[in-house]
Formats: C-alpha cells, structure tokens, sequence
C-alpha cells in the first residue's frame, strides 16, 4: 500500500527545476540566510517576497533547510501559513503549496499541528470550489495524515457537492482525483460515494488521460484494500468491459494497481470474482515484471479458493499460453508462468489430469533444472496421491507410451535430481500401485 502511496503523492510534487544542484545561485546561499532573508524581506515588504519564495522552495526540494533549526525558530511554518490566508497572489500561494507539501512529506506530524485546524481546512475546501490547484494539493495531502480533515471532508461540509459539480471534460478533474485518491486512503464509512466517483468516472463515454486512470484505478484498489472489495465487485458498473477499458490505457501503474484491486477482490470473495481466460493469457505476455507478479498471484487465489477455475483455464486453453510462453516468453514470463502452471496443474480435478499431462512432460526434456524439478514433484504428487485406479492406470500408460520413463533414466544422472526421479520410478515399480 505505501508503495502507491508514494507514487501518487509523488506525482503531485512540483519539480521546476530537473537538477537543483546545478543552481549554482542557490549552492551560495546557506540555510541561514534564505530562511531569515524571507522573513526580513516580508518585514520590509509583504508583496515583494517572490525571490525569496522561489529559493525557499528551490532550496527545500534540494533537501535543504528543513534540518536547519533556524526554520523552526523562526517560525516559518506560521509565516507561511500567514501569507497562503492573506495574500491575493495566487503565483505565491502556488509557490507556498510547493513548500508546505513538502513539509508534510518529511515533517513530523507533531510540528504541524498548526494547519489542523477547522478554519484551514474550510479554506482549502472553499479555494477547491473555486478550482485552485494549490488547495486541492494541500488539502489532498492533509486527509492522509489528519482524521480531523478527514471529519471535516466528510462530515462537516457535502463531498458530494464538490463531485457533483464535475465533470469528464473539465480539465481541474485531475484536481479532484487527487484529492479523492488521498480520501480514499484510509477507510471511511462514506467509502461508497468515492466508489460510485470512481466507477462512473471509468464507464463514461469520455476520454480518459493516463494520470485520471492511475488516480481512479488507485481509489478502486484502497476501497478494496480497505475491505470492501466485494462491494467493488457487486456493484452494477463494474464489469468486464470497464476492466477492459482500464487495461486498454497501457499504463503499468494504473494496470498494477487495478491488478491488485482485483486480487484483492478474488480474495474477499473466497474465488466467486473471476476473470476470462484469454485475458489472463494475454497479461502472462506481458512485459513488465510487476503486472507478471500480480496475474501470478490472481492465477494462484484463483485455483486454490474456487475448485473449478483450474478446470476452467484448462478448458480454455491456458496450458497452450504456457507452452508458447516457454518456447518463445522472456526469462521474466517464463519465470512466473512455471509457478503459475504449477499452481493450475496442482489443483485440478484428477480425472483432467490426462489434459495437462502432455505439457508437463516437455518439462523433462529440458536444461533447465528448475522447470524439470516442478514437473516432477507435479508427476509424484499425483502418481503418489491418485486413488482412483483407473485414472491412474490411464496416466501411468500416457506417461510410457510417450516417453517418460526413458526421460526418468536419463535424469537419474542429475544428483540434484536423483532422489526425486528415483521416488517416481518407484511408483511405477510398485506393484499396489498399478
């Protein structure tokens, strides 16, 4: 969870300048002198401070000034607070929302009881209504760390009158996203209306750009996270076509994120939340490590909480998806796609067992010690377990008549190997098991 929260509150971090340290103007100046020339200068001139602002800013996104204790004892906190309320330059009040984000981020929270407050959350609410970015990013930021912000956003004024002055086609929507992405953090009991945002946000008919989606995709994954993915799933706007819409942006964060959402899903619904096949084989071809990761863990929730949903791949031709894979993926995707087989072929009906069969025994004729080493504890697991004598004699005769036996004796060369291939010649040496 950190993890997004991070990204999304990073993306919202104003940087002007690519590389502070080549400000060579700024290296001169020490901590001392920027922060006391601010508050000089504002003794002098409360309208003229824009120079001072500016490296105020600069100097703390270089990492700077924020271990000065000058900082805190001059109480630049309260003087910046002080010019965001009174000043009318919208171009310092911006530049002060660049400077206080950051405090939030790197402070401790005890230092910054002086922005929780009733009266400073109305204010932001207030300038959010009349679309200002700069209140929408404190604000935003503030409901992750205060639960009196979070009453006020809530409780104290109308959410939904803030949404529903909204539309798709309004550019400050990304504003308002943001803002309800950090809402959305924590849980709350008003959790649906965000849902409801969020989810008639993705279905409509308008164009979404990549950033809205991460932001909408994150609001689905923290309701979720927050307990309430079967809510997610059940509601009437959640549909396959909507997930497809999501994917279809090709962006990795806002497919991660609606990845974990939905493994969040198929958990809290003990299996009931299923996804197609084909779609599960064309994101085992995906490219990015991280998705691979997360249709990994799908695959696994999946065939251990609903029994027929190994079945179901099967049928529906997951085991070829493995084999081109393994013929033709990167290292990453045949990677996750061995354990992702192996998660599918333990938990299959016996009686199928013939179906995935054939593609394990490929896994013998191969260099590579650790996909032959899953296909023979998949062998043994079932040759061992199999009570049904019938089914048994099937597979065992299968297993000959292709080649399997000789592939056993030749492996039996492997000392890493040995004990395992031993175990299943065994078995079929066995004569209770026949």
């Amino acid at each position: 969870m950190d993890i997004y929260k991070d990204e999304i509150l990073t993306s919202r971090s104003t940087n002007l300048f690519a590389d502070y340290e080549s400000n060579e103007s700024l290296q001169k100046l020490t901590d001392e002198f920027i922060i006391q020339d601010l508050i000089d200068q504002f003794n002098t001139s409360e309208t003229e401070i824009l120079p001072q602002l500016l490296n105020l800013r600069d100097a703390i996104n270089s990492n700077r000034i924020l271990n000065c204790s000058l900082f805190e004892e001059n109480q630049n906190l309260e003087l910046l607070k002080h010019i965001l309320l009174t000043s009318i330059n919208i171009s310092y009040k911006e530049i002060i929302s660049d400077i206080l984000f950051v405090c939030f981020k790197k402070i401790s929270p005890e230092k910054l009881n002086l922005f929780n407050d009733i009266e400073f959350f109305k204010y932001l609410y207030d300038n959010c209504d009349q679309r200002h970015d700069y209140a929408f990013k404190l604000l935003g930021i503030i409901v992750t760390l205060s639960q009196d912000a979070r009453d006020f956003l809530f409780s104290d004024c109308s959410i939904e009158t803030l949404l529903q002055s909204y539309s798709m086609k309004q550019d400050s929507l990304d504003n308002l996203l943001w803002l309800i992405s950090c809402a959305s953090y924590l849980d709350t009991e008003r959790y649906p209306i965000l849902l409801n945002f969020a989810l008639e946000c993705i279905s409509s008919n308008q164009e979404i750009s990549m950033m809205q989606m991460r932001y909408l995709t994150y609001i689905l994954y923290c309701v979720c996270n927050n307990g309430h993915a079967s809510d997610v799933f059940s509601h009437s706007l959640f549909t396959f076509d909507l997930i497809s819409k999501i994917f279809s942006i090709n962006d990795i964060n806002s497919s991660r994120q609606m990845l974990r959402a939905m493994n969040l899903m198929i958990y809290q619904t003990q299996g009931t939340f299923q996804l197609p096949t084909d779609f599960i084989s064309s994101l085992l071809h995906h490219s990015n490590p991280n998705i691979l990761n997360e249709i990994f863990e799908f695959i696994r929730y999946s065939t251990v909480l609903n029994a027929d949903s190994a079945q179901v791949m099967v049928n529906e031709g997951i085991m070829d998806t493995f084999s081109d894979i393994f013929q033709n993926g990167s290292t990453s995707q045949k990677n996750i796609a061995l354990p992702a087989m192996e998660s599918i072929v333990a938990n299959i009906g016996r009686p199928n067992y013939l179906q995935v069969l054939p593609h394990l025994m490929q896994f013998l004729d191969t260099d590579d010690e650790e996909h032959c080493s899953i296909a023979l504890r998949l062998f043994y697991r079932f040759f061992n377990a199999c009570d049904d004598d019938e089914i048994l004699k099937d597979s065992k005769q299968h297993f000959q008549e292709e080649g399997g036996m000789d592939l056993l004796n030749e492996l039996l060369e492997n000392d890493n190997l040995y004990d395992l291939v031993d175990s299943i010649i065994d078995l079929f040496n066995d004569e209770n098991q026949v």
